[in-house]
């Protein structure tokens, strides 16, 4: 009868020789094992490929040795081999877990009030520990293990360093001064001299490159000096963004007839941003579609205006150190006080605070935890070229909004001051075609989102740590008032200019003996005749 040979045409040469060991008698495994196996370290284990002897050396020994024997002793030695590269194999893990434990207890033993020179030392102390612990694991023979343990020791590391602040700049600093001598020779270039960024960047770049080179020559360079090196980037980008300098604008497409603006869209097929390459607009709505050419023949705008978004600016401007503490400061005194007082001193002595709603129909300065900012809007038009006999020739437009909440003395002060953006003209926009309202309507919708939504962004950092920001936090933002003189209210409001003898385009109110008239339900369309 034939035995069945399933299962076992499948095995190693290493489970046949146990079988074979196993069938031995225990007096001949005893005397094969009666010594320990010796746990030395890497370099005196010897080399695994020498227990196993040639037949030639053998014979030699003994020609007579039993084939059960030989084959006991080389089980015997492989096993211990085995057992002794698993214990080294483990300690070699512990110890790596041990390392990668303590680095962890340094990173959590981290806080913002810790010096920033403790910082820089725990950070410095716990590369070099993952350098080393690195190298040790890549001498693991098993690749995929390799590849384990080093991700979750980086994820772990990482995790932490993202919740410490290193992107605010501290002046004080001494390490820092070095490169902010590097961010001032490139900002000079760029922006007082006209330098392109490609000639900045190379700035930066040639200044780290003459830090390291000048280091080289003496002794091998601290840790600060190392830091102060590495903290000079590429790119001029990086040091505006650095310095509150970059705030990306979006650039509108206006049509030079009417003066419509056309928001960038998102091409599908590229990274860069469409336009329609006519205008669409109509005004008034009865009248046909503009249709002049909006793009050169490059693709690009024939006419630009350039917004600045608020929600990057607000970002920027919050993170200044006192900005949101004058604001619950401004918002508590309002609260503190059952009614507008009588006499007015200061900024929220004003009873339009006392009337300003909330989205929920509360005070506005009662939005709980959140930051209330309240903004005067300001437009003008003015001639760069000065005036002349016969007037002014080219009018520059300009939008601007100062945040109530803060002192006087703060408030003007032009790193405070949010401008939207410039009307390069030459001409000011048509009252008569109602041509304000386009370009007021991104700040306008901005405006409209941070009262609804708010926006949330970190605060502004204590007085005693000014390097470190606040918490994040969403804050909410109004409207709460504009300063225009008549030239350019009427204009702002949708309403034609102060010389015209009609209030505006679309209705039948003229001159003076329709002043003060409040009955809008009896207000009557303008037809050409009155026009």
């Amino acid at each position: 009868m034939m035995k069945s040979t399933k299962g076992k045409g499948k095995r190693t040469h290493l489970e046949m020789l146990q079988e074979e060991y196993q069938s031995l008698p225990d007096e001949s495994i005893a005397s094969a094992s009666s010594e320990p196996p010796s746990f030395t370290s890497k370099k005196q284990q010897p080399d695994p490929l020498s227990i196993f002897p040639t037949p030639n050396a053998r014979h030699q020994q003994n020609t007579d040795l039993d084939l059960k024997h030989f084959t006991q002793m080389t089980v015997a030695d492989a096993i211990d081999n085995a057992l002794l590269t698993c214990i080294n194999a483990h300690f070699q893990a512990t110890q790596v877990e041990v390392d990668l434990q303590q680095c962890m207890q340094l990173l959590e033993g981290l806080s913002t009030s810790n010096p920033h020179a403790e910082i820089d030392s725990v950070l410095f102390e716990v590369e070099e520990k993952l350098s080393i612990n690195k190298k040790e694991v890549q001498q693991i023979s098993r690749p995929e293990a390799s590849d384990i343990l080093f991700d979750k020791a980086a994820i772990g590391f990482q995790a932490n360093i993202e919740s410490l602040d290193n992107a605010f700049l501290d002046p004080t600093s001494a390490h820092l001064v070095p490169t902010l001598i590097a961010y001032a020779l490139a900002l000079s270039q760029h922006l007082l001299s006209g330098a392109s960024e490609v000639a900045a960047s190379a700035t930066l770049q040639i200044m780290r490159l003459y830090g390291n080179t000048l280091a080289g020559l003496g002794v091998k360079m601290t840790m600060l000096q190392t830091r102060s090196l590495d903290d000079i980037p590429n790119k001029i980008e990086t040091v505006q963004n650095r310095l509150n300098f970059g705030i990306v604008t979006e650039v509108y497409a206006m049509c030079s007839h009417c003066n419509f603006p056309y928001a960038p869209q998102n091409s599908p097929i590229s990274n860069d941003v469409v336009y329609p390459e006519f205008c669409t607009n109509q005004s008034p709505l009865s009248s046909p579609p503009c249709n002049t050419p909006l793009l050169d023949s490059k693709g690009r705008p024939v006419k630009a205006y350039e917004y600045y978004p608020f929600p990057q600016w607000f970002a920027h401007f919050v993170a200044q150190a006192g900005v949101q503490q004058y604001a619950k400061e401004f918002c508590e005194a309002v609260r503190n006080e059952p009614a507008a007082p009588s006499d007015k001193v200061n900024t929220w002595d004003g009873d339009i605070y006392w009337l300003l709603r909330g989205p929920d129909g509360k005070l506005f300065v009662e939005g709980g935890d959140e930051g209330c900012f309240f903004f005067l809007l300001h437009v003008d038009f003015f001639s760069l070229e000065g005036t002349s006999g016969r007037g002014k020739h080219r009018s520059t437009g300009v939008i601007s909004a100062r945040c109530l909440n803060l002192p006087y003395a703060l408030r003007e002060k032009m790193v405070n001051v949010y401008i939207p953006g410039f009307w390069q003209g030459p001409n000011e926009p048509a009252a008569v075609r109602a041509e304000h309202a386009p370009l007021m309507e991104p700040f306008v919708s901005d405006m409209e989102k941070s009262y609804t939504c708010g926006i949330r962004c970190h605060g502004s950092p204590q007085l005693d740590s000014a390097t470190s920001p606040g918490p994040e936090t969403t804050f909410c933002t109004m409207l709460a008032g504009t300063c225009l003189d008549l030239k350019a209210a009427r204009p702002v409001a949708g309403l034609l200019d102060a010389t015209s003898h009609h209030v505006c385009s679309t209705c039948d109110i003229f001159h003076q003996e329709s002043v003060l008239r409040t009955d809008h339900e009896r207000w009557g369309s303008a037809d050409n005749e009155l026009i």
